[in-house]
């Protein structure tokens, strides 16, 4: 074989193995292993290409032997960066590098696979307002912010004080699946942990770029001053990076990993994300849900009052899905609605914890901001009621909250579905 044929295998193999994967590819339950799952890939994928090795120019091939084709075919093999993911014993798929379309049609037609999805992009459902910047202190005040006040009051009033439990989050895991925390922020006086990073090229912690809010989320769940839950212990799990996006395999891989670890009737999962509908993402969150009895709070997103049944997470019926509210309890111009969003909550300049320093805040808007602090009457809901299934928490939330005082005239529909106000009954009737 001449040189040049193998200085070009080599160099496109480098190449390809910095690419993140493009499609995931789940396989019915008859293949058994993650060895005989890439394997299955490796095999067709040789079969396919010596069967239309027309992408080799007709001189190439005449160079090569036939032993010398099977070479260079399972060289390509190679650049697939196959990667396997195995939930339990009934869920299996890999992800690869698959840049050639009809290559993955004709994966759609193998007996051995399920079904073949794009890895998608997920994105945080955060709006920065422009005016803002990072704070360097806490603000000393009775309210620290009007969402903590809004959601311990029935009637619209003063945001000058609220009221909460100290207690509140005892023993309570919350992992939040985002950009990173700032872990060493004071407000989570070390309750604040990094369980894991999946965004390899980045550190674990919440970095300065242009959208980063992993910190702000956990802040409003768990912090001492800006969160509802203010016991709670908060767990990273790196899944976006410091522009606010990820894809499915780094969100499966985060949801998986706390599926690992997470103790049932007192974990959670915050996840501020949305996306196209992914059907893997969907059967994982099903399988945390319903399995593993770990309840998800997940946002609508921001798309201008979009049907949230449209996107992923927020169409999985197993989820909570949360849109936003602002002051006068309009739901936002930017929040998404719909028959898929169970209730809203304060979401629009809402002040919480930030990177940079130990004291740093930020005023944020949107749906992100509005998730968490469901998740906090959550974990706060969590600490003295034991809940069999996550469903019965999120009955108790529905039960809880304030009916119809929010407005819809911000938004493109005028629709009153669910028209439910996230509310702390510190009473605790629930």
């Amino acid at each position: 074989m001449k040189s040049s044929v193998w200085v070009f295998i080599a160099t496109t193999i480098a190449i390809e193995a910095l690419k993140t994967p493009t499609h995931i590819i789940k396989f019915k339950e008859s293949v058994n292993g993650t060895a005989a799952a890439q394997s299955v890939i490796l095999n067709q994928h040789r079969t396919y290409v010596l069967e239309n090795h027309q992408k080799v120019s007709s001189k190439s091939r005449k160079d090569l032997s036939e032993d010398e084709m099977m070479i260079w075919a399972d060289s390509l093999g190679k650049q697939l960066s196959l990667e396997s993911i195995t939930v339990d014993k009934d869920f299996l798929a890999v992800a690869g590098v698959f840049g050639d379309a009809n290559f993955v049609k004709y994966l759609h037609t193998k007996h051995d696979i399920e079904y073949v999805e794009p890895n998608q992009v997920y994105q945080t459902t955060v709006v920065l307002p422009r005016d803002e910047q990072p704070k360097q202190s806490l603000v000393k005040s009775v309210a620290a912010n009007w969402g903590l006040a809004r959601i311990t009051h029935r009637q619209r009033r003063s945001y000058d004080e609220y009221f909460f439990d100290e207690k509140a989050g005892t023993d309570v895991h919350v992992y939040v699946l985002d950009s990173g925390i700032n872990t060493h922020h004071r407000d989570f006086e070390n309750r604040a942990s990094l369980l894991t990073n999946f965004i390899y090229d980045e550190e674990e912690h919440d970095l300065n770029g242009h959208v980063v809010k992993g910190t702000h989320v956990a802040g409003t769940i768990a912090g001492k001053t800006y969160g509802i839950a203010k016991n709670a212990t908060v767990h990273s799990v790196k899944v976006l990076d410091q522009e606010g996006m990820g894809n499915t395999l780094t969100i499966i891989k985060g949801i998986k990993e706390v599926m690992k670890v997470a103790e049932p009737g007192k974990s959670l999962i915050n996840l501020s994300i949305s996306g196209s509908k992914s059907r893997v993402l969907n059967e994982i969150i099903d399988k945390a849900v319903m399995e593993y009895k770990i309840p998800v709070f997940v946002s609508a997103g921001n798309n201008g009052g979009m049907d949230a049944c449209f996107l992923s997470p927020s169409s999985n019926t197993n989820v909570f899905t949360v849109g936003a509210s602002d002051m006068e309890d309009h739901i936002t111009s930017y929040s998404n609605i719909g028959n898929c969003v169970q209730i809203y909550a304060p979401g629009h300049r809402i002040t919480s914890t930030w990177i940079g320093q130990d004291d740093a805040t930020k005023i944020v808007d949107g749906t992100s901001m509005s998730n968490p602090h469901v998740t906090g009457i959550a974990a706060a809901l969590m600490t003295n009621h034991h809940f069999e299934t996550p469903g019965e928490l999120y009955e108790a939330l529905i039960r809880m909250a304030t009916k119809d005082v929010l407005l819809f005239s911000n938004t493109k529909h005028t629709t009153t579905t669910n028209n439910l106000l996230a509310y702390h009954d510190l009473g605790q009737n629930v």
